[in-house]
C-alpha cells in the first residue's frame, strides 16, 4: 500500500480541525498494472480481549447548520465490467434502528396510518409497462440462485395528471416467472388475464369478460 498510518489510542482523541471545504486525507490510489488490485483505505478494529468492548469499524456523524444538506456517506462508482456501491458480508443492516434483527431492518417512527419505508425507483424514459420489480430467489438442485416469483409495479397510464398504477405478480414454472396475478389501477383482480373488468375475474386468454362481481372466463368450466 503507498501509504499506512497507524493511530494507537484509548480514548476519542480529536486529530485535527480544518478549515472550510478542506480535507483530513485525501487518497488517490491508480494501480501500477492491470493485474493489480487498488484499494483506497482499510480500516480494521478488533475489541478488546474477552468481548466485554463493542468494535466498531467506520463511525460517522455529520452535522449540517442552517439551510445545507447532511450526507453521512457518499459513494459513487464507476468505470468497472460490474459496479458495486457497497458489499456487506455478514451482519446485519439497519436504517432508523440500533438494533437490527434481519438482514435489511427499516424502522420507521410516525404518529399513525401508513407511510413509506422503502422506495424502489424506474428511472428509464416514460412508458407504459415500465416499473421496478422486487425478486425472490432461491437455490435449485444443480443450478444455482434461481429467480423464482416476481412483484412488479408498472404504469400503464404515463400522463402527468392521468397516470395509471398496477400490480403484477409472477410466478415460475421451470422457466423465469411470468405474471399470473394482476391488481389493476381500479382494484379489479385478474387471475389468468391481466385485463380484468370485474372486481374478481378468473380467465385464461382473452376471453371478454360480463360485468359484474366474478366472472369467469372460460370455455370448459364454471362455478
Amino acid at each position: 500500500n503507498p501509504l499506512y498510518v497507524e493511530y494507537n489510542i484509548t480514548a476519542p482523541q480529536n486529530i485535527a480541525t480544518l478549515a472550510a471545504n478542506n480535507y483530513l486525507y485525501d487518497i488517490a490510489y491508480a494501480a501500477s498494472a492491470s493485474t493489480n488490485s487498488s484499494l483506497g483505505a482499510r480500516i480494521t478494529s478488533t475489541s478488546g480481549t474477552g468481548g466485554a468492548t463493542d468494535a466498531t469499524g467506520l463511525s460517522i456523524d455529520a452535522t449540517a447548520n442552517g439551510a445545507a444538506t447532511t450526507r453521512g456517506l457518499k459513494v459513487d462508482v464507476s468505470g468497472g465490467t460490474t459496479n458495486y456501491a457497497a458489499l456487506f458480508n455478514g451482519g446485519f443492516v439497519g436504517v432508523g434502528t440500533t438494533a437490527p434483527t434481519v438482514p435489511l431492518d427499516v424502522l420507521v417512527s410516525n404518529g399513525g396510518g401508513q407511510v413509506p419505508a422503502v422506495r424502489m425507483q424506474d428511472n428509464a424514459i416514460a412508458a407504459t409497462n415500465n416499473g421496478p420489480q422486487l425478486v425472490f430467489a432461491a437455490n435449485r438442485n444443480t443450478g444455482g440462485m434461481t429467480n423464482m416469483a416476481a412483484i412488479s409495479g408498472v404504469l400503464t397510464d404515463v400522463g402527468n395528471l392521468s397516470y395509471q398504477g398496477e400490480l403484477i405478480f409472477s410466478t415460475s414454472n421451470g422457466a423465469a416467472p411470468v405474471e399470473h396475478m394482476r391488481i389493476d389501477h381500479s382494484g379489479n383482480v385478474g387471475i389468468g388475464t391481466n385485463g380484468p373488468t370485474t372486481l374478481l375475474q378468473l380467465g385464461q386468454g382473452g376471453v371478454a369478460a360480463l360485468p359484474g362481481i366474478l366472472s369467469l372466463a372460460s370455455s370448459s368450466s364454471g362455478l
